[in-house]
């Protein structure tokens, strides 16, 4: 029985793993690679794509494999990363339901989506719009 790629990436973050996971798309000569660190992604490449504008180009497409390879690391900068508002962006366009775990700076929010729309917030005692922005 095949996983879905959401149910992967779910069970990467539940259980806080670190490594990268390597999607292989289906009909192209690329990978789209995710890099976690403790279950959280912290950087995203697709080709010679990075960020948030890989985020953009992975809406769509069929993938035909993936797999994890533990403890791999890539040392970015922030400037690499995708901001928060891009992959808000790309989850709303995704119409993506479930939620999205940021971690910055030794602190943790989770963002809650349904429909691509988001519907509640959490950070520290923090809730809703307060920790939205």
């Amino acid at each position: 029985m095949k996983t879905a790629l959401s149910e992967f990436i779910a069970e990467i973050n539940r259980t806080r793993k670190s490594g990268l996971l390597s999607i292989i798309v289906k009909g192209a000569n690329t990978q789209l690679k995710m890099f976690f660190r403790e279950g959280a992604v912290y950087h995203v490449t697709c080709g010679n794509v990075r960020g948030a504008e890989c985020l953009a180009q992975a809406t769509g497409i069929e993938f035909a494999e993936c797999f994890f390879m533990p403890e791999v690391s890539l040392n970015v900068h922030d400037g690499n990363l995708p901001s928060l508002a891009d992959i808000i962006q790309v989850k709303g366009g995704n119409r993506y339901s479930g939620c999205l775990i940021i971690e910055h700076r030794g602190a943790t929010g989770v963002v809650f989506f349904r429909d691509g729309d988001v519907v509640h917030a959490e950070q520290g005692n923090l809730v809703g719009e307060e920790a939205f922005y």
